[in-house]
């Protein structure tokens, strides 16, 4: 992997030279970084130099590239004085899309794909250049070995299809020249080859006079990483078929390329993650270790945030380091099955996704099941929603596998605390449940159905050592009070006497229809869901609020405690968030519902656009709740929370994991303060006070806020030292 100096020239033209072959191919066969900066860029010029770039790949080395785009005046001056982008980055969406658009035949398909897989695999990193007026025009490659040589190239060429596929033997391409200069030549390199290492990392660290470098925005990011997922390289007969039309070259990739290094057919595990050098933290290890001392069995009941995801695959990629091993991690919803696979990507792990439509897994669970324990495989990863997981045209599959080679990962482990799921968990000797809240007070039942597959919480990691840590970000508690009107007040106690009647018959033995009393329980969540002075207050809240992204409005489900969607009767569910959208609009606010009617695409489209800033806000209904990785969160209005202490600790999750430029986090709660004394409406408050103890537990702002709950405390006669010390005593004076 060094430079040999007797191959290069000092000059290349197109007109006497074949540039590909006599430069581009062999130098970047032996190299292990690669800079590029051009005026023009094209994918597919990108694609024609490939078979040299394995040895990028190969050594774990990496391109940079800068493209150059000119800005009028006032874009210019836009970026400069408030770094307000989104204008110029739409106009360069429409590139993008255009490029995306014309690439329809196979050959066109194939090297969008190898563009794609660069992107995600991290050998390529794009920034954008911007100028005023005249055009970022600079074209710089900078190349190096392994010994550290470094050879310089600069001139006219660019990366486009014309220019790469210019040679002598080729009158139909453009008229290209660019002169080398290589370390080797210490004087000649330090006078002008230097200077080319120089400008391209002035450029790069956006420190070039009258120019502007930015990153390459999350939005077209993900528009090109979408492209192409696996994890294998591209591999198509499309650039054989076309060699002739360029210069002559072979360039079928299979010749060049060592597929055996390329097809990421084995785990492992990554060195950076989230851009930063890959290290699981003290917690995690403790993890592993504890659940490895409770004979490969148990509960992590880890923090949302603290890297329970991370945590299970680092587990699994160790233990199949040394035997082969099958892992099937399965999820409650469709949208956290993609983020695992993403996820279990970055540890070179292609999982088979049993969640989309049968007749487009069932064959490829079929097959990876066979080659595996055939040992064709070494291993092999499977993702898959609970409700497929209880089907028996995929747990017969599952099945087939020896339980000694079984790894099994139970994601929000505690939607399988039921006799109805408990029983079809596979039997698996590894076993890993994670849960931030595995059960609560209440869940008697959940808890001894997880213990009888998992075995009981192995490792605890809590939310308050996590802050401790500097694992999740700190955040501001903010209660802003609500009451109930006459008629609201009234509906509530008549609605809580009629359950109340029903359970006293319930805990004395008798027999109740347990329908109606789940429709009044129903009932009453979904009357405190749309409470009026809930949407009057919010109204006030942001009517001199100045609107601004990363926001989430937690809204009602009209569900009751545990994990159901409701009843059949929907209309008010969606009348609340609607009311809530509505007054966002009204005050300035771009937002998007988040709600179980909206498609897997549509949502995922949603988060981008929230991750991107296109839109402010966030408007969800429960769909949020578990797992979602949505770190640039900074600020979240609880306008609902159930009376189950699991949703509203995840809720709060969701805003604290760390992200760049975010110190500190906010929670707005909409906390329920009736105006009467009666019974039903003061364990309606105890309820309340219960969230709020433990979202203010863990407060930065503490202090400020410990009058204000005393008082609620004091004005409903409840003990505030007692919450302190034991939440879950008995409060009542």
């Amino acid at each position: 992997m060094t430079f040999d100096k007797n191959k290069f020239k000092d000059n290349y033209s197109t007109d006497k030279d074949n540039i590909l072959k006599e430069f581009y191919i062999p130098i970047l066969k032996e190299s292990i970084s690669y800079d590029r900066a051009v005026g023009y860029f094209s994918s597919q010029g990108l694609v024609k130099y490939l078979q040299g770039i394995d040895g990028l790949v190969k050594n774990n080395g990496k391109m940079r590239l800068i493209i150059g785009d000119t800005l009028s005046d006032d874009e210019y001056e836009s970026i400069n004085n408030s770094e307000a982008y989104s204008e110029i980055y739409s106009r360069l969406d429409k590139t993008w899309s255009d490029i995306f658009n014309s690439s329809v035949t196979e050959l066109s398909k194939h090297r969008l794909a190898i563009f794609s897989w660069l992107l995600n695999r991290g050998f390529l990193e794009v920034r954008y250049a911007f100028r005023r007026k005249g055009l970022f025009h600079k074209k710089i490659g900078i190349v190096k070995d392994k010994k550290g040589n470094i050879v310089t190239f600069s001139g006219s060429m660019n990366e486009t299809e014309a220019a790469m596929a210019s040679n002598v033997n080729n009158p139909n391409g453009n008229s290209e020249e660019f002169v080398v200069f290589g370390s080797w030549d210490v004087d000649i390199f330090r006078r002008y080859g230097q200077e080319k290492v120089d400008s391209f990392n002035k450029v790069w660290e956006d420190c070039e006079d009258n120019t502007t470098t930015v990153k390459l925005p999350s939005a077209h990011y993900e528009r090109i990483k979408d492209i192409y997922k696996n994890d294998s390289y591209p591999k198509s007969d499309s650039e054989k078929n076309q060699a002739e039309l360029y210069d002559q070259i072979t360039v079928n990739l299979d010749l060049d390329l060592d597929l055996d290094e390329l097809d990421f057919s084995t785990p492992r595990l990554p060195k950076k993650i989230g851009g930063r050098k890959y290290q699981i933290q003290e917690h995690q290890v403790k993890a592993l270790t504890d659940w490895k001392k409770s004979n490969y069995h148990g509960i992590m009941a880890l923090a949302t945030g603290a890297g329970k995801t991370i945590t299970s695959i680092h587990g699994f990629v160790k233990f199949s380091e040394t035997r082969p091993l099958a892992l099937v991690v399965s999820v409650p919803y469709r949208v956290l099955a993609e983020q695992w696979c993403e996820v279990l990507s970055t540890f070179n792990i292609q999982a088979i996704k049993c969640y989309d439509g049968r007749e487009k897994w069932e064959s490829k669970l079929i097959n990876g099941v066979g080659n595996f324990l055939l040992n064709i495989k070494k291993y092999l990863a499977v993702v898959v929603v609970n409700d497929t997981l209880r089907k028996e045209h995929f747990y017969s599959q599952i099945n087939k596998i020896p339980s000694n080679k079984l790894f099994f990962v139970g994601d929000e482990c505690h939607h399988h605390g039921n006799k109805d799921i408990v029983g079809m968990l596979p039997k698996a000797d590894y076993r890993i449940g994670l849960s931030a809240t595995p059960w609560s007070k209440r869940e008697n039942d959940k808890k001894l159905y997880l213990e009888s597959y998992y075995k009981g919480i192995v490792a605890e990691y809590s939310l308050q050592e996590a802050l401790d840590n500097n694992v999740l970000t700190g955040y501001k508690y903010h209660i802003h009070p609500v009451s109930l009107n006459s008629d609201e007040q009234d509906a509530y106690i008549a609605i809580s006497g009629d359950i109340s009647k029903m359970y006293a018959i319930k805990n004395n033995g008798g027999t109740i229809d347990e329908v109606i009393l789940k429709n009044l329980l129903f009932k009453r969540s979904r009357l405190l869901d749309s409470l009026e002075d809930k949407f009057n207050t919010l109204e006030r809240l942001l009517e001199n609020r100045t609107p601004s992204p990363y926001v989430l409005f937690y809204c009602g489900s009209g569900s009751v405690e545990e994990d159901s969607e409701g009843s059949n009767d929907k209309e008010l569910n969606i009348k609340s968030i609607d009311r809530v959208t509505k007054i966002l609009h009204q005050n300035g606010w771009s937002v998007s519902k988040f709600t179980s009617t909206e498609t897997t695409r549509q949502r995922n489209e949603i988060l981008e656009n929230f991750k991107s800033a296109t839109i402010n806000a966030i408007a969800a209904i429960k769909v949020l709740d578990e797992g979602f990785d949505v770190p640039m969160c900074t600020e979240a209005y609880i306008t609902a929370s159930s009376r189950n202490e699991r949703q509203f600790i995840q809720r709060r999750g969701r805003i604290l994991r760390k992200s760049s430029n975010k110190s500190e986090a906010i929670i707005h709660d909409f906390v329920i303060l009736p105006n009467s004394s009666n019974k039903a409406l003061k364990d309606l408050v105890l309820n309340e006070l219960e969230r709020i103890f433990e979202f203010y537990s863990s407060a930065n702002n503490k202090v400020d806020i410990s009058m204000e709950i005393r008082k609620i405390c004091d004005d409903y006669g409840f003990k505030y030292d007692l919450f302190m010390s034991d939440k879950e005593g008995d409060n009542v004076k």
